[in-house]
């Protein structure tokens, strides 16, 4: 991926002042040498939010959101890291350096600008297919659908009327046929409409992009159903899910702290129809991975609303333990009367189904209420079938809401409380390895982000600098940092701290060792010790190392996981065992 170099980014934010770029948002008060205001990123009355202009760094006491002024424009524009420079350099008018790229990715960029483009033509196509006397069949399907023509518009839901006219249409804008094909606009053997008479609903990305679109048959005889877009270099199906550019605008708005989940593209514009708009779509198939991925990006939490019917509830199923592992709070909806989300609002409306927001499950509580309705208590093998097919749900929680659970198991199926922390106990020894193999499997190679560089920083800036019990225990390791630079830091202060010697920050690293990184990364370092001379710094610090150590302690495991695994001797095997085991229980003991 191309991308600008770190010392052009320095050049850009010294060439920006922070406090000018956030007076376009907001109002801002001086006090001192620094300025005030009320949050923008949260609801609250007295100004907590801080703009300190020497040091070029925004903080809020009251939420803790903090950063530089890339930092400021990412979470107030909702944009990545790279389109948030992009975005300053253009504001600013600040000349940007040529990205250097092969001629393979710029290529590929042209090609993804070609499908955009087209993609972009047919949507606009479709959508005034829909107003022509010839489309009455489709409309008249929105419109016994419950749908406005407020929400038809919103969504950009058009129609097919045949199987030639998008072709020639493209054509006709200046689109050339390979591009129509690298869209998969038309069939791959012919110039036919993809979606031929069909109603088309576009799939739009985070970026307003138009990147698919997906057709719903409007007779009986047509098969499939729904019909998506085959796949392009801008449709991804496992990484998409729709309605992401409507919640993007939505956060520019509100402060959207969960997202529903639901199955299909009617659901979500049902929902959108009484008013309800944080709302998203998988692509018709399992949650994958890469779209938990971006969903925890976005929030954390969650309310799965999958379809009443079965097969409605085992893809829930399928889909909480992915989300669960992105940590993202689960919480699932159960609709009545094997009903769907378009069918219960509108038989019961807005009110109704906020109602089963309120009543929505946690995921191990659904898990252990649909393993108890899918056996037989009548039968005698009934209720110890169900105890034993808990136990893998229970093992593998923190001690006191496993305490809560085993009563929950205890009253449902008459077992008692005793039998099953026994049979807890027994199950731990089986299935520490395969718990964490699992785990180690799932989880993806996390690159470092700036998140984690700068909550490194702030980390050993604790070290340094505050007044406060700093709480430096055995797990404690230079290893939990992201970056060689910090490692160093933090080896030579804990080496220090712990044989109880005072650290001194300019005496860290000594001056005749040549070192411009680690020079470079203690000024930045040094930058961050205000956050540590108020009553929040406490708070920001525990923040930050939870957030490392939960990295850290996650890599430790999966390496004692591989050692355990890979090891032929007995004795070594139980040793990192019981390695595996404290790390378990400190993470366990520390809510980690």
């Amino acid at each position: 991926m191309a991308t600008y170099s770190s010392n052009w980014i320095d050049e850009l934010k010294n060439s920006v002042n922070i406090v000018q770029v956030i007076e376009q948002y907001l109002p801002l008060t001086k006090k001192g040498n620094r300025y005030s205001a009320l949050c923008p990123f949260h609801t609250e009355k007295t100004p907590s939010f801080t703009v300190d202009e020497e040091h070029q760094y925004y903080k809020c006491f009251g939420c803790g959101k903090a950063g530089d002024v890339i930092e400021f424009v990412k979470e107030k524009e909702k944009l990545e890291f790279l389109d948030a420079v992009e975005f300053i350099a253009n504001k600013f008018k600040i000349k940007m350096p040529e990205k250097q790229e092969s001629a393979e990715i710029t290529a590929r960029k042209r090609d993804l600008e070609n499908i955009y483009d087209a993609n972009l033509i047919a949507a606009r196509f479709y959508r005034d297919n829909l107003q022509k006397p010839a489309a009455k069949t489709a409309l008249e399907y929105m419109y016994n659908r419950g749908f406005s023509d407020e929400v038809i518009a919103a969504f950009g839901v058009g129609c097919s009327l045949d199987y030639e006219s998008l072709y020639n249409h493209l054509i006709s804008k200046g689109i050339k046929e390979e591009v129509i094909l690298k869209a998969a606009l038309v069939n791959e053997n012919k110039k036919g409409d993809f979606q031929a008479k069909r109603l088309v609903i576009p799939i739009i990305d985070a970026k307003d992009k138009v990147i698919g679109f997906s057709g719903r048959s409007l007779t009986s005889d047509m098969k499939p159903k729904y019909k998506n877009s085959r796949e392009t270099l801008a449709f991804i199906k496992n990484q998409t899910l729709y309605n992401m550019n409507t919640i993007r605008h939505l956060r520019k708005e509100e402060d959207v702290k969960y997202l529903i989940l639901v199955e299909g593209y009617m659901d979500v514009m049902a929902l959108y129809e009484v008013g309800i708009k944080n709302v998203i779509a998988s692509m018709g198939t399992s949650l994958t991975q890469n779209q938990c991925v971006a969903i925890s990006k976005v929030v954390k939490q969650v309310y799965v609303c999958f379809d009443g019917d079965v097969a409605g509830q085992d893809a829930t199923l399928r889909s909480l333990d992915l989300l669960s592992s992105e940590d993202v709070d689960v919480r699932v909806i159960s609709i009545p009367d094997d009903m769907d989300p378009d069918d219960y609002v509108k038989n019961y409306g807005a009110s109704s189904f906020e109602q089963l927001l309120i009543k929505a499950e946690p995921v191990t509580q659904f898990k252990i209420r649909k393993l108890k309705d899918s056996l037989d208590f009548s039968t005698i093998e009934g209720k110890p079938k169900f105890v034993k097919e808990t136990i893998p749900i229970l093992v593998k929680l923190d001690s006191i809401t496993q305490s809560t659970y085993i009563d929950y198991v205890s009253q449902l199926s008459g077992v008692s409380k005793d039998i099953i922390i026994n049979a807890i106990s027994e199950s731990k020894d089986n299935n520490l390895v395969k718990i964490n193999k699992d785990i180690f499997i799932a989880n993806r190679k996390k690159s470092v982000s700036d998140f984690d560089v700068d909550r490194g920083r702030l980390v050993i800036a604790a070290w340094l600098f505050a007044q406060f019990d700093l709480s430096i225990d055995e797990f404690i390791s230079a290893d939990m940092f992201k970056i060689e630079e910090q490692k160093i830091i933090a080896g030579r202060f804990l080496e220090e701290y712990r044989n109880n010697n005072r650290v001194i920050f300019k005496e860290i690293w000594p001056n005749e060792i040549e070192a411009d990184e680690i020079r470079n990364e203690l000024n930045k370092i040094y930058d961050k010790k205000d956050d540590w001379q108020n009553a929040y710094g406490i708070d920001t610090y525990k923040d930050a190392i939870r957030s490392l150590m939960l990295d850290y302690l996650q890599n430790l495991s999966d390496l004692l996981v591989r050692k355990i695994i890979e090891t032929d001797n007995d004795e070594e095997r139980n040793l990192y065992k019981e390695k595996l085991t404290k790390v378990l229980e400190y993470k366990t003991s520390r809510g980690l």
